[in-house]
């Protein structure tokens, strides 16, 4: 306990102090009488009130000890109380196990050797917040243009968030358990990590390890970098770029810009504005391309889009394959409608018929089932 030494050394002065009070004092008889010698009344009271003197100053001393002797038991006792509380504490078992040295720099390291280490918020359970049980590495301080965000993750807007009971604010932190390393970062809820440039979480378990301006909003989702991203659903993640927005749970973004995931475990894998609709559809780069179907995918190009169930399209330009397991392999404004049609490539071509192919050419229609039209080199238009 902090004091006790010097308060140790304050009771050992005042004890020599009042040692020295108890020492009676010297009493002087004025008068001596010899044997046969008269002695006369005013010389014996003279010596009386000598006498009467010394004791009463000595029962003063007595008074002023029995006084000290009195504070400095009640003083012993609180100091005793203070011990008691010292050594009945557990961080003293640290003992061995805490200790200040230098790291291999020579700068000042405190060591925890041989434990494990737990931080909590005294609530009892992981997921109950109090803004306590947090581990933040660096000051955190506040950005200054943070992002705004509703306290509970089922909101997006401030309306609804505030209706609902919410709060919609910047540089919430009233989380606990989660790990925080950076500037500006904000978390209202549990077991989350959020690092980087005013980054938030407001789901449990969710995490934001890098980048800037992003929202972890999915419970168990996850960004691991970029700019302005964000995961909405559970498990759902956005590996980096800027702007892109994981909506639907278990969707992934690799990176782009402006990229969606709405569909169930749907993903894009990079490029601009593009968007997975359907259930596990992908598209994997370009711009403007929407895998809309279950299972669809668009690998790239322009402004295409796979619309039917299985459906594919590997590239060009303004390509649509709206029919069961159709695709379109290239070229621009082709059509796959059919069940198990191809386009091949060329331009505006449509094949309309289960399982018919055009295989090129310009302004090309296979309009029967497993009908092929081929392009002008084999076929005449």
């Amino acid at each position: 306990m902090p004091g006790l030494n010097d308060t140790a050394r304050a009771i050992a002065f005042t004890c020599l102090w009042g040692a020295s009070l108890a020492q009676a004092g010297e009493v002087t008889i004025p008068h001596t009488f010899s044997a046969g010698t008269p002695a006369l009344a005013s010389q014996v009271n003279a010596n009386f009130a000598a006498v009467e003197t010394a004791v009463d100053g000595n029962a003063a001393d007595i008074a002023s000890l029995q006084a000290l002797v009195s504070a400095q038991a009640a003083t012993i006792a609180t100091l005793q109380t203070q011990l008691n509380a010292v050594m009945a504490n557990s961080v003293l078992a640290l003992n061995g196990a805490l200790s200040l040295g230098t790291d291999a720099q020579g700068n000042p390291t405190a060591f925890v050797t041989g434990v494990n280490v737990q931080i909590v918020n005294g609530l009892g359970t992981t997921d109950a917040v109090n803004g306590l049980g947090n581990l933040t590495i660096g000051y955190n301080e506040t950005a200054p243009t943070p992002t705004a965000f509703c306290s509970t993750n089922l909101y997006i807007d401030q309306a609804n968030c505030e209706f609902w009971g919410g709060i919609w604010a910047a540089n919430q932190r009233t989380g606990s358990h989660n790990l925080i390393v950076g500037t500006g970062n904000a978390y209202t809820r549990h077991g989350g990590l959020i690092a980087g440039y005013a980054n938030s979480t407001n789901a449990a378990y969710a995490s934001v390890s890098g980048g800037n301006y992003n929202l972890a909003r999915g419970d168990h989702s996850a960004i691991s970098g970029g700019y302005h991203n964000r995961t909405d659903n559970y498990s759902s993640s956005v590996s980096g770029g800027a702007e892109n927005h994981a909506r639907a749970e278990g969707s992934s973004i690799s990176g782009g810009s402006f990229n969606l995931t709405s569909g169930f475990r749907a993903s894009v894998s990079g490029g601009l504005t593009n968007t997975a609709q359907g259930a596990n559809s992908n598209v994997s780069g370009g711009e403007l391309n929407v895998a809309s179907g279950d299972r669809a995918s668009v690998s790239g190009g322009l402004n295409n889009t796979a619309q039917g169930l299985y459906s594919s399209v590997t590239g060009g330009d303004t390509n649509l394959a709206s029919g069961e397991t159709s695709s379109v392999a290239g070229g621009a404004y082709n059509t796959a409608v059919g069940i198990d049609s191809a386009v091949t490539g060329g331009y505006s071509n449509d094949a309309l018929g289960v399982r018919s192919t055009v295989s090129g050419g310009l302004g090309r229609t296979a309009n029967s089932g497993y009908d092929w039209v081929a392009g002008l080199l084999f076929q005449e238009n």
